[in-house]
C-alpha cells in the first residue's frame, strides 16, 4: 500500500499516518485536561432549554415558572446570556482576577451560540484548520472565547478565566517530554513498518484552582 500510493500519488503513508497518530494523541489530551476542568469546577449552575422552566436548588428540582408565558422560544434562549453573565461574576468574586474568558460545550449547545444570540461573532474564516477535535468558532459577546468539541457532553457548558501571566491559571499541563517517534522496525514476515509515538507531561489542578472554572448543565435540551 505505501509502495503504491507513492508510486502513484507521491504520498508518503508512513508521514501520514504519523500526522494522524500525533493528532490523535493531542486529541486525548485535550480531552483529559476538560474532563478534569469540568469534574472539579466549583461553581455549579443549571439552565433549562424548556421555555419558563426554573430550577430549585433546595429540593433539586425543576419546575415551570409563571413567566412562561412571556417568552418565546428565541427569546428564552436569550437567558441563557443571564446565566452565563453570572457565572462569569462568581469566578470573578472567588479569583479576584477576572470574570471568565472562554467557553467550552457542544456542537448542540454552540448551535444556541450561533444562532439564538445576538452578540455572537464568528471567527474569521483563515482561523478554521482541519485538525481533530476542539475547534475555535467566534466570541460571544465580545466577552467569551467559544470553543466547539464534537466529544464534550451535550448539555455541558464549561466556562474558565484564563488570564496573560501563568498566575492567572488554575491548571497547569507540563509537558517534559513532547512528542517522540520511535524509529521504524520492520515486520519480518510482512515487511510492515512499525512505529510508535510517545509523550509524558505532567497535570496538576491548583489548590484554589477549582475557582477559576465552572460548569453549568442543560435540562431538556433538544434542537
Amino acid at each position: 500500500m505505501a509502495q503504491d500510493l507513492n508510486a502513484y500519488h507521491s504520498i508518503d503513508a508512513e508521514a501520514e499516518l504519523t500526522s494522524m497518530l500525533s493528532e490523535y494523541i493531542s486529541l486525548e489530551i485535550d480531552l483529559e485536561i476538560l474532563d478534569m476542568l469540568k469534574s472539579n469546577a466549583l461553581t455549579v449552575d443549571y439552565w433549562s432549554a424548556s421555555i419558563g422552566e426554573e430550577y430549585n436548588a433546595a429540593s433539586n428540582t425543576w419546575s415551570a415558572g409563571n413567566n412562561s408565558l412571556a417568552y418565546q422560544k428565541n427569546t428564552w434562549f436569550q437567558t441563557l446570556g443571564v446565566k452565563l453573565n453570572k457565572v462569569s461574576n462568581k469566578i470573578h468574586q472567588l479569583t479576584l482576577r477576572g470574570g471568565a474568558n472562554f467557553i467550552v460545550t457542544s456542537p448542540e449547545v454552540a448551535s444556541i451560540f450561533e444562532t439564538a444570540t445576538a452578540g455572537f461573532a464568528p471567527a474569521p474564516s483563515e482561523t478554521f484548520t482541519s485538525s481533530l477535535g476542539i475547534q475555535y468558532v467566534g466570541t460571544v459577546n465580545n466577552r467569551w472565547r467559544l470553543y466547539k468539541d464534537p466529544l464534550f457532553q451535550s448539555n455541558q457548558i464549561l466556562m474558565g478565566y484564563k488570564g496573560d501571566s501563568y498566575l492567572d491559571s488554575g491548571y497547569f499541563y507540563c509537558p517534559y517530554v513532547p512528542l517522540t517517534q520511535t524509529p521504524v522496525v520492520l515486520d519480518p514476515e510482512s515487511f510492515c513498518p512499525r512505529k510508535g509515538i510517545l509523550t509524558r507531561y505532567g497535570k496538576k489542578l491548583l489548590r484554589e484552582g477549582a475557582k477559576f472554572y465552572a460548569r453549568m448543565s442543560i435540562a431538556n435540551f433538544i434542537i
